[in-house]
């Protein structure tokens, strides 16, 4: 029984990951939003890199601040957090730009307890948020503390 050999041989094609696709599949109104108008967008993600345990995590930003995108200074950059629930881990998305208005503040808007806008030396983070407001707060950080406003929604 000796000098028995096996083998296996597999033939494996490694890929680089592409960058995902993002478009945009239905905008309400189609123009121009106006001041306090209600706007909608759906977009469609595509990704090759996309499993059940590995959802795509993606949101809309609407914004009337020139410039996004136009440069460097205000292009937007996508993050993901990692968050460990035990039996799985998700990821949840981010945006942040520059911001130079806020180069020497820094401050957030707190929805339902969760950070949903902050800004801090020259830049602005997003987070998204789905759920009904129940609470609304904000933070200022000045050299002196932490200012905390309560807001009242009506």
């Amino acid at each position: 029984m000796a000098g028995n050999v096996a083998q296996l041989s597999r033939a494996i094609k490694i890929v680089p990951d592409a960058a995902p696709v993002v478009s945009i599949v239905k905008q309400t109104p189609e123009g121009d939003v106006l001041k306090s108008s209600v706007a909608a967008s759906t977009i469609s993600v595509l990704d090759d890199s996309v499993s059940d345990h590995e959802p795509v995590a993606s949101f809309v930003v609407f914004t009337s601040l020139q410039g996004i995108g136009d440069g460097e200074e205000r292009l937007p950059t996508g993050h993901a957090t990692l968050v460990d629930f035990g039996d799985y881990e998700t990821s949840d998305p981010s945006m942040s730009f520059g911001y130079p208005e806020a180069a020497n503040s820094a401050a957030s808007i707190i929805i339902n307890g969760i950070e949903y806008i902050s800004f801090s030396a020259g830049r602005l983070t997003i987070q998204p948020t789905n759920s009904t407001i129940t609470s609304l707060s904000a933070e200022e950080i000045t050299n002196g503390g932490v200012t905390r406003y309560q807001v009242k929604t009506y």
